[in-house]
């Protein structure tokens, strides 16, 4: 997918699909949320011109 997309269209693809990625429940369960793609898009302020407003405010319920 990185390869075919980028890092920012692969990322974007991601959080905004409907399918959980893969390994996410895993570190749901670990506690470790601050390891996901959503975690580091919303924690690193110098990405947030590399997505949309719809990324931005995506990610998965438990992530608060």
């Amino acid at each position: 997918m990185l390869n075919e997309y980028g890092a920012v269209e692969a990322t974007r693809r991601l959080v905004n699909g409907e399918k959980m990625p893969e390994g996410f429940s895993r570190l749901w369960e670990m506690k470790r949320l601050d390891l996901t793609l959503e975690a580091g898009i919303h924690d690193n302020p110098k990405l947030h011109p590399l997505f949309d407003a719809q990324t931005l405010a995506g990610g998965w319920p438990t992530l608060g």
